[in-house]
């Protein structure tokens, strides 16, 4: 494509930079009627309060307990008062609020207010105190977030999907038939989409935690770590290593998000947006490529946004892992394909794809590991006569290095003692699926497979029996199929995990819920179904016949449980999350993680006591100027005599501390706070930090590497090929 040609897509670019240096698209959010909603009030709940008979002065309510980032705010607080109050700003980790104390005149009537948070602020208490005069009548009470980049963002990534869809259709890719079967991807993906268009959000069953795993990201990020080892916000600012225990690379761009100025609202729902087109995208490479059918690929696709059960990870449990490793899945089945039944010379999307996988989700890395086992068996006699096995072997080594940069610190803090804390490990057998759950749908949703998938099924088992189609196609459908009901079976009561339980000494319970396995079914039957409906087409333009029924089919399929998670959080914002809140409407956010998620901490360590934010020191060591900034410290320090200092933070290994550059010794203390030992003379400024370590680094260029030279020979093997 000529250069002259790419003025659209500079066009876009301009744009966005314009969006950004402008502002064009930051607004300010309002939660408005916080008297009614947000705040608690300790007299009786109203909202009128008079200065008789045995009343007193005092703090008026609490709340709303709101976890906020760091910038500006306004308050509009309508209130009747014959004397001057005030409003104290509270945070639950302590953070830096200018001013601290907002004044309410008497006969003020409505007020316009301002305060700054200098940090992300947690459980955000907004004090009203009765001081002076004989009542206090509270008529509203609006929280203000200025400067909001919600639509900054939208902007820009509705400019930077114009421009490739333009780059797209310059290429020649993106012909007529392209462009349809593109609008019939994006319906797919826009139905999958529709909880996250609507007011709230419903928190799911692992909200709390996979939140706190982005404002970590966050907080690491902002800190200068890449790639991101421990973040400040766990336990109460006291930092967690879920980062090491738990990839998070694709949450990079969230908190990004977040960085810049986006409520974490916009960015939750960019990710779920940004997973329903990888997994459709993905899928339809899938297809395409193993069936030698575009038709194939973009039913197949249809088939797999749809799916059931992917549906419910994201919006029922938000299993972040899990659902961003199923938008994986399907490259990592293609790259199985290739090197057992395809093209060999291909075996760098077997890399990709397992990387792209163990990046996302340990278990599912795990389950995959079963699932090539099955691939191997299934085609084992192509495997040893072709010696297809120096395809895999080269796969597996260019994966390992690709995520040694994972690996490393994750098997350093394991032979330490630190990780999972089996908190988790429930028996498997206890959480089968019952047989009849993969067919039964209860009010529109479904622990199994879902009537699209199943019709899906349907079509690829009639198509078999009464068309001719590619023998080797079809058989290909009818292995990938027939796998994907069995791992459907296996999550079932049929299987004997209670057996498998006593087996591996409750080593298998780690895997929780066996109805995980019906992801990997989801992905299987998709594209034998996939399969199966493009064999409908057998003549000219029913292509793109068969492509769209099936696509009616799978939404008339999946609406009822699409609207059933966006109705759930229509009738419950309590647990929602409001499109312009910049928060989860969670009380005592910090308590329900402390007392919830207990993995990943230091062996011995009291997360109850998580709440002490108090930095203390031996006596003759003087501290002024203390600041923390997650996982960063900074003060000025005098020891004469020597001594300690005991700060907020678990002492996980990778701290360093420097006094004016000269490297302090780092210890736990006590409840394995994070101890810096000062040797006498020490005068200067203290700084602490998360640095990681030397063979960390290592595995760091190793991976990246690996990553560099795989890319380079892909471009240079497309650039030969063009």
């Amino acid at each position: 494509m000529k250069d002259k040609k790419l003025w659209p897509v500079w066009i876009c670019l301009l744009l966005i930079a314009a969006c950004w240096t402008l502002g064009i698209g930051r607004s300010d959010v309002t939660f408005s009627n916080l008297d009614q909603e947000g705040l608690e009030f300790y007299r009786g709940g109203n909202k009128s309060f008079y200065l008789s008979g045995g009343d007193a002065y005092g703090v008026l309510n609490g709340g709303p307990g709101f976890t906020l980032p760091a910038g500006k705010y306004g308050l509009r607080v309508t209130v009747d008062s014959d004397g001057d109050n005030r409003i104290e700003i509270k945070t639950s980790n302590g953070a830096a609020v200018e001013p601290a104390e907002l004044i309410l005149p008497a006969q003020s009537w409505e007020n316009y207010l301002s305060f700054e948070l200098k940090e992300d602020a947690r459980d955000l208490e907004l004090l009203i105190h009765f001081e002076e005069g004989t009542y206090l009548r509270l008529h509203g009470f609006d929280l203000t977030m200025k400067g909001v980049s919600d639509g900054t963002w939208m902007l820009t990534l509705l400019l930077l999907a114009a421009a490739a869809l333009y780059v797209l259709g310059a290429k020649g890719v993106l012909t007529r038939e392209g462009g349809a079967r593109l609008l019939l991807i994006g319906a797919a993906v826009l139905c999958a989409s529709v909880p996250v268009l609507r007011e709230n959000l419903y928190g799911g069953h692992d909200t709390l935690f996979h939140q706190m795993r982005l404002h970590n990201v966050a907080d690491a990020l902002r800190a200068g770590q890449f790639p991101v080892r421990m973040g400040g916000y766990g336990y109460n600012g006291y930092g967690s290593a879920a980062s090491i225990f738990y990839p998070d690379v694709f949450l990079y761009f969230p908190a990004l998000m977040m960085i810049t100025g986006a409520t974490v609202q916009c960015a939750v729902r960019t990710y779920i947006i940004a997973m329903n087109v990888v997994s459709a995208a993905a899928m339809y490479v899938c297809g395409k490529r193993i069936f030698e059918s575009r038709t194939a690929g973009t039913c197949a696709s249809v088939f797999y946004t749809l799916a059931s059960y992917r549906l419910l990870d994201i919006y029922l449990r938000d299993a972040l892992g899990e659902y961003t490793a199923m938008a994986m899945l399907p490259l990592f089945v293609l790259g199985l394909w290739e090197v057992i039944f395809g093209d060999t010379k291909r075996w760098k999307t077997l890399a990709f794809g397992a990387a792209a996988v163990f990046m996302s989700h340990m278990l599912s890395t795990v389950l995959c590991a079963g699932l090539a086992v099955l691939f191997v068996l299934a085609g084992m006699r192509k495997v040893v006569r072709e010696k297809r096995w120096t395809a895999i072997l080269k796969a597996a080594l260019a994966a390992l290095a690709l995520c040694l940069f994972i690996l490393v610190p994750l098997l350093d803090y394991s032979i330490q003692g630190i990780g999972d804390s089996g908190t988790f490990s429930t028996p498997v057998s206890e959480h089968a699926v019952q047989l009849m759950e993969l067919f039964v749908v209860t009010n529109g949703q479904t622990k199994g497979l879902g009537w699209a998938l199943l019709l899906g099924m349907t079509a690829l088992g009639y198509t078999a029996l009464t068309k001719r189609t590619e023998r080797v196609r079809m058989k290909a459908a009818l292995l990938l199929s027939g796998l994907g009901i069995g791992f459907a079976l296996a999550a079932t009561v049929l299987f004997p995990w209670a057996k498998l339980e006593e087996l591996s000494h409750g080593l298998i319970n780690y895997l929780q819920f066996p109805s995980r396995l019906l992801a990997f079914a989801d992905v299987l039957i998709a594209l034998g179904a996939g399969y199966g409906a493009a064999c409908f087409a057998d003549g000219k333009g029913q292509k793109e016949l068969a492509a769209l029924l099936t696509l009616v089919v799978c939404v008339l399929c999946a609406y009822p449980q699409v609207e059933g998670y966006a109705i759930q959080s229509e009738e419950q914002p309590e647990f929602g999350l409001r499109y312009a809140d910049p928060y989860f409407r969670y009380k005592s956010y910090t308590d329900t993680i402390t007392g919830s998620y207990l993995e990943y901490s230091l062996p011995g360590s009291d997360l109850s006591q998580t709440k002490d934010q108090s930095v203390t020191a031996d006596e003759g060591v003087q501290i002024t100027g203390y600041r923390k900034t997650g996982t960063q410290v900074s003060a000025d320090v005098v020891a004469q005599d020597g001594g300690t200092v005991s700060l907020p933070l678990f002492a996980f290994d990778g701290y360093r501390a420097e006094v004016d550059g000269r490297d302090m010794m780092v210890s736990a203390g006590e409840n394995n706070r994070l101890t810096v030992r000062l040797p006498a003379g020490t005068q200067g400024e203290l700084r602490v930090r998360f640095a990681g370590k030397m063979l960390w680094r290592i595995a760091d260029g190793v991976s990246l590497v690996t990553a560099l030279a795989l890319a380079a020979y892909v471009i240079r093997k497309r650039g030969r090929a063009a």
